[in-house]
């Protein structure tokens, strides 16, 4: 998930594995504004380093304290939806059904949490 810090609100998100492959998809998701004239702080994971090349790019680790509106978004993500937790009654079989309930609640969220 790609997060603007100003508004707290969710830019761009994507499903799948960590690869690169999936790292490109996600980062052709975010807006043509924010991959142009945003900087992007992520985790240490090799596959943002390759796909994130023109824009600014720093990778930082939980303790730099730059991570953490993505990692209070999770936080609520488990909260409010029982699904993204492991090993409960309430988790999806079906992937469809795991990725409408995310657009939902990310949509959700989006419109409580607007600010201009």
């Amino acid at each position: 998930m790609a997060l603007n810090p100003h508004n707290k609100q969710i830019v761009a998100w994507h499903v799948g594995g960590r690869g690169k492959e999936d790292a490109e998809i996600f980062f052709n998701k975010i807006p043509a504004i924010f991959r142009e004239q945003a900087g992007f702080f992520t985790d240490y994971w090799a596959a943002y380093g390759a796909v994130i090349k023109d824009s600014p790019h720093f990778p930082v680790g939980k303790d730099s304290g730059l991570t953490c509106y993505i990692e209070r978004f999770n936080c609520t993500l488990r909260q409010c939806l029982s699904r993204f937790v492991r090993k409960n009654l309430g988790f999806s079989k079906s992937l469809f059904n795991h990725i409408g309930a995310l657009c939902h609640f990310i949509c959700q969220y989006n419109l409580e949490h607007f600010s201009v």
